[in-house]
């Protein structure tokens, strides 16, 4: 992963009389925003309340109108509405920002590029996505001013796009990225930003980066490319015209683990006539191997490291650092320390199924360039871990997926010409349709594919492409071509009223769950295929201009329906509860024995100088759990490490009893 550092905001919440606490620093991954004003203190972040003042239409629309026209006014400074992007909506922020003679909302906006006019020609919700383009995680890389060429995008024969958010770049340029991001110099792959445009980008050598724009491609804004140009954009990549020419990276392609399957995918595969039992053995060998980790230093160490990689906390830190040090695994913190973390494992297996499977990876997808892989084929070079993949059938599919039919399986070939293009999976464009699309509407600007080559995942057979059938809850085409007369601000409101907290995906997606396990059809259920298509139209429902009220009342014809046809099969077994029911139960929550070095045990050394700092513990405690308790709330969640910490230290216990409960003494 890109090393972005981390700057430092502003932000604040309203309190349920509608007023704004006092604002407070907190850090956050750098921002091209940020980066661009300088100060990054400049930019307030605001969380609004599900419940209270503005939990109600009238109440928020209230608040919303004012701050647009007036903006806030916290501690003595005036803040200025800047909007919000379509990940703060979800979560309720806005965002405000402190104006002066230098720097003011409308210098901003044009510095960041025209995003006003996707408003006009799409609507506010795809307005606060571009304008998200400025507050996602990035860092920048190098000027590429003059040095672009923007391709039109290779599409298939039904005029689908084969292309749809990757560009070239040209390998020498990609190695001095690499360079300059201190990332290994053989990366291939990267997930990139640059004024209005976003995807990816895969390196080429620089004779074939010349030649594939000049003759494979059809060259939009200029009329050759020559040694000046470094990068390759394609039109699909440009969200909006403008803003600034340096090339940010917000991540790239590196070695990746194995990956786990989910419900979704495990019942689709079940849907597609894989064997429960090899779910079944899948899941014992895990189980086998978090048994095995209390005693086994290296499985251990394996397990840990694959749960820091993908979710670092200081429990995990902190345990990994025990085992580096050749702590002994019987000494009684340690022991307790992998029951904890062997309960964790078990808990989130029980909740998520969330089984290994060692035969895979998530990769990032991008095309064949050359035009060298036939339809059903994929090229996949992992080096330092399978190198490149040759077998007769695998499956490949991405996430969130409601339909069985987005389960593909390809061949892996050799093929020696791509050879340069690691820890990725390439995709054809011979195919008379869209590979990536075919798997749950994806596109090559970013998204990771799941690619299993365990043969006993890979189905026998899957279904044929069918396009997907329009939204009825979008709407038209019409009504988003222009916004010429729609007032801004009323937009602003009217899109934030209807998606701020808007839990209906979550809900959609558990009700398309259910009513697939209720039935021994899985996923091809009548009913999970219908909830599965307006749950899909919920995904992208701020960028599409969704009726969301439209899909709400369709949304729960549908389910009626379905929970009237899931009675018809009461005697049905839930598969995923089946193996659910495989995962033991354990409680490590308390170190059952410790006995501890009488070298640590000081109360009868001193007892006065004991008393002494058990008093100041006490008052040094309370003003900990009061700073951490306002840290919390501006965090506005738990982490993950967090839950971990002694009950007493969230609660102001007695520090003797913290210390006997602990120590045992």
């Amino acid at each position: 992963m890109v090393n972005i550092p981390n700057v430092v905001v502003l932000v604040a919440r309203v309190t349920k009389n509608g007023s704004v606490t006092k604002p407070e620093e907190q850090p956050l991954r750098s921002f091209r925003a940020a980066r661009l004003v300088g100060d990054p203190r400049r930019f307030l972040f605001l969380s609004t309340l599900k419940e209270g003042f503005d939990s109600d239409k009238q109440g928020i629309q209230a608040l919303l109108k004012d701050w647009i026209a007036n903006g806030i006014q916290v501690g003595g400074i005036r803040y200025t509405w800047l909007g919000y992007s379509d990940v703060h909506v979800k979560a309720g922020k806005v965002i405000f920002f402190r104006e002066d003679a230098n720097w003011t909302v409308r210098r901003l906006l044009q510095e960041i590029g025209d995003v006003h006019q996707v408003f006009l020609d799409h609507g506010h919700g795809k307005y606060a996505a571009r304008l998200g383009l400025s507050f996602s995680s990035t860092v920048d890389a190098k000027d590429v001013y003059g040095r672009t060429v923007l391709l039109d995008d290779l599409r298939a024969r039904d005029g689908s796009l084969h292309t749809d958010g990757c560009g070239m770049i040209r390998a020498s340029y990609a190695r001095e990225l690499c360079n300059t991001l201190h990332i290994p110099e053989d990366t291939s792959v990267f997930q990139i930003r640059c004024g209005g445009v976003k995807g990816l980008l895969s390196a080429y050598p620089d004779p074939d980066f010349e030649r594939l724009c000049n003759t494979e491609n059809r060259i939009l804004n200029r009329d050759i490319v020559g040694s000046e140009v470094v990068i390759a954009f394609r039109r699909s990549m440009l969200k909006y015209d403008g803003g600034p020419t340096m090339l940010e990276i917000n991540d790239h392609c590196s070695r990746p683990g194995s990956a786990r399957l989910n419900e979704f995918i495990i019942l689709h595969l079940l849907t597609l006539g894989v064997a429960w039992d090899v779910f079944r053995k899948l899941l014992l060998d895990q189980l086998d191997f978090i048994g095995a980790i209390a005693n086994d230093r290296n499985k251990a160490l394996r397990a840990v490291k694959g749960e820091l990689d993908a979710s670092s906390t200081v429990f995990g830190q902190d345990l990994y650092s025990l085992l580096l040090a050749c702590q002994d695994l019987k000494e009684p913190y340690v022991q307790w320390k992998l029951s904890l973390f062997q309960q964790k494992q078990y808990d989130n297996l029980r909740e998520k199924l969330s089984i290994a499977v060692e035969d895979s990876a998530y990769l990032f997808g991008v095309v064949d360039e050359y035009g060298i892989l036939e339809a059903d084929e994929v090229f996949i070079n992992i080096p330092g871990r399978i190198g490149v993949l040759a077998k007769p059938s695998i499956m490949v599919c991405r996430n969130p997926s409601y339909d069985p039919g987005d389960v593909r399986t390809f061949r892996a070939v050799y093929r020696e010409e791509l050879k340069h293009l690691t820890n990725c999976i390439v995709f054809s464009r011979k195919s008379r349709h869209s590979v990536p699309d075919t798997m749950a509407s994806g596109d090559l600007d970013g998204d990771m594919y799941l690619t299993v080559w365990d043969t006993n995942l890979v189905p026998q057979s899957v279904r044929d492409y069918v396009d997907r059938p329009a939204s009825a809850s979008a709407a038209s085409g019409t009504a988003r071509s222009r916004n010429d007369h729609v007032d801004m601000a009323q937009a602003a409101m009217s899109t934030f009223i209807d998606h701020r907290f808007n839990g209906l995906l979550g809900i959609m997606a558990t009700e398309w769950k259910l009513a697939a396990i209720c039935s021994p059809h899985l996923t091809d259920e009548p009913h999970a295929r219908k909830l599965g298509l307006l749950t899909e139209s919920a995904l992208d429902a701020i960028k599409s201009g969704t009726d969301m009220q439209e899909l709400k009342r369709r949304f729960f014809a549908v389910r009626t329906q379905a929970r009237n046809a899931a009675a018809r099969y009461r005697d049905f077994r839930n598969p995923l509860n089946c193996l659910r029911d495989l995962v033991p139960r354990k409680d490590g929550a308390k170190i059952s024995s410790f006995t501890c070095d009488d070298a640590l045990l000081i109360q009868d050394q001193d007892p006065k100088v004991w008393d002494d700092v058990m008093r100041e513990a006490r008052q040094a405690m309370r003003e900990f759990n009061r700073e951490l308790s306002q840290a919390l709330r501006v965090d506005g969640e738990w982490k993950d490490g967090m839950s971990l910490l002694p009950i007493a230290f969230r609660t102001n216990e007695d520090v003797s009893t913290v210390y006997r409960t602990i120590w045992g003494h």
